[in-house]
C-alpha cells in the first residue's frame, strides 16, 4: 500500500504496510532464512527494525513528517522462525517536535513475539 516513504533497506528488508479498517498503519514481514540468526530464529535487528518502521510509518502518515529516531526499546518475548509477522502500533504522545510510541509484533497465531516502544523527532519544514 505505501502508507510512508519506503527506504531501499526498508525494501531489501521485504516489509509491507497498509492500513487496517480503523486507518492505523500496520507492517508485515514474511520471514525468509536471510532473516534468521545463527539459532535458526527471526534476527533481533529484525524485530528492532520492523519496530522503528511501524513507528517512522505511522507518524509519516499521521502528519506527514519525516522523522528520526531518538530513541528505541525492544523487548524479545517469544521465537519466530517462520511465517508472516505483523507490527502495530499506538501514539503515547506527538507534539510538535517529539512523539513518542509503542508498538507490538505479532505472528500469525497472534501469538506477541516483541513489544517496544520509541521516541522520534518530527522533521518539519522550515518556514520562508
Amino acid at each position: 500500500m505505501g502508507v510512508a516513504k519506503q527506504s531501499p533497506f526498508y525494501q531489501l528488508l521485504g516489509f509491507q504496510d497498509g492500513l487496517d479498517g480503523d486507518e492505523n498503519v500496520y507492517l508485515q514481514l514474511e520471514i525468509r532464512e536471510d532473516h534468521l540468526n545463527n539459532n535458526g530464529s527471526l534476527h533481533g535487528g529484525v524485530h528492532a527494525t520492523m519496530l522503528d518502521n511501524v513507528f517512522g510509518a505511522m507518524i509519516y502518515y499521521k502528519t506527514g513528517c519525516r522523522n528520526l529516531t531518538i530513541s528505541l526499546h525492544v523487548h524479545y518475548l517469544a521465537p519466530a522462525r517462520e511465517g508472516v509477522l505483523k507490527a502495530k502500533g499506538s501514539f503515547m504522545q506527538l507534539g510538535y517536535k517529539s512523539a513518542q510510541l509503542e508498538g507490538y509484533i505479532y505472528d500469525e497465531d497472534d501469538q506477541l513475539i516483541a513489544k517496544g516502544s520509541g521516541t522520534f523527532k518530527l522533521l518539519r519544514e522550515a518556514k520562508s
